[in-house]
């Protein structure tokens, strides 16, 4: 699984360059067709790069809102790059940003196709897991039993079903 992380983050990485790159070229090579990509570009730049920003956050709220900002970019960008794609190169860049982005999702869906729904119970990652650990180094020091702590467990696991009072 931490195979399809790094290979998606890297594929994300490069989309949001190719998009960089297609915004200033413009400025670099002074070509009016490149210059007027990324004036129109230019507009959307602060949103596409808050969007990236948050959607790479381990914050499961700003993940989302980090997807819808980073699709909507990359949607404008698309017709963007398909309006100057004969003329512009910034265009062309933009158009395999655009393709890099589709390729990241493709990555995570075969990735998820491949893994399944199975989580890599990792410490650092899972919050149960977290949470588990920190009773049983209690349990350890002597602070709670091990009643106690097999009662927290099966609480955090949701293995233990609450009993309603009457």
């Amino acid at each position: 699984m931490k195979i399809f992380n790094i290979i998606k983050k890297v594929i994300l990485v490069l989309a949001f360059v190719f998009a960089g790159v297609a915004c200033v070229l413009g400025g670099i090579t002074l070509e009016t067709a490149d210059v007027a990509f990324g004036t129109a570009l230019m507009s959307y730049v602060i949103v596409a790069f808050v969007g990236f920003f948050l959607f790479c956050s381990k914050n499961q709220t700003a993940r989302r809102i980090g997807l819808g900002l980073t699709t909507g970019f990359m949607v404008v960008l698309f017709y963007l790059s398909l309006a100057g794609i004969e003329t512009s190169t910034g265009a062309i860049m933009g158009l395999v940003s655009v393709i890099l982005y589709v390729i990241y999702f493709l990555v995570a869906l075969i990735g998820l196709l491949a893994i399944g729904g199975e989580g890599d119970n990792d410490p650092e990652t899972d919050p149960k897991i977290k949470k588990i650990l920190g009773w049983k180094k209690l349990q350890e020091e002597g602070i709670i039993s091990s009643e106690e702590f097999e009662e927290k467990r099966q609480e955090i696991l949701c293995l233990k079903k609450n009993n309603i009072k009457k």
